[in-house]
């Protein structure tokens, strides 16, 4: 067996190692080059991120069942779309959600679902009815 090893030279086992990898790198990339050959979608279909944001949106309606929240004097709406200003100097603009019994209310923005705590908003007002 020894015989065997002895006659393969340096330049066979760099062959054979940089095949390996070329091998390796093809089956472990293979998962993203398929999705990136076919990620073209028709127009107005949805994409994975839009379905679940849609779906975890429904499930805060159940969340958070408060459907009036008074703040500062005014009341809020599900469905208005709001400006709300938080103490770190933030400002998240989204569709109002709700609120729980926790005093949590739940914000939806473009990209994501917030909860925020009602004791934390400094301000917050009405963009639309």
């Amino acid at each position: 067996m020894a015989d065997i090893f002895s006659r393969i030279s340096m330049e066979q086992v760099l062959l054979a190692a940089c095949i390996a990898y070329v091998i390796w790198y093809v089956l472990m990339h293979s998962q993203t080059v398929r999705n990136f050959l076919h990620s073209d979608q028709k127009e107005g279909e949805r994409t994975y991120g839009q379905a679940e944001l849609s779906a975890a949106g429904e499930r805060c309606e159940k969340l958070f069942p408060i459907v009036s929240i008074p703040f500062q004097g005014m009341i809020f709406q599900r469905g208005m779309r709001v400006e709300v200003h938080m103490q770190p100097y933030q400002v998240i603009v989204g569709e109002l959600i709700g609120m729980n019994k926790i005093n949590l209310i739940c914000i939806r923005t473009d990209s994501q679902i917030l909860a925020l705590r009602l004791e934390k908003i400094e301000s917050m007002r009405c963009l639309s009815e």
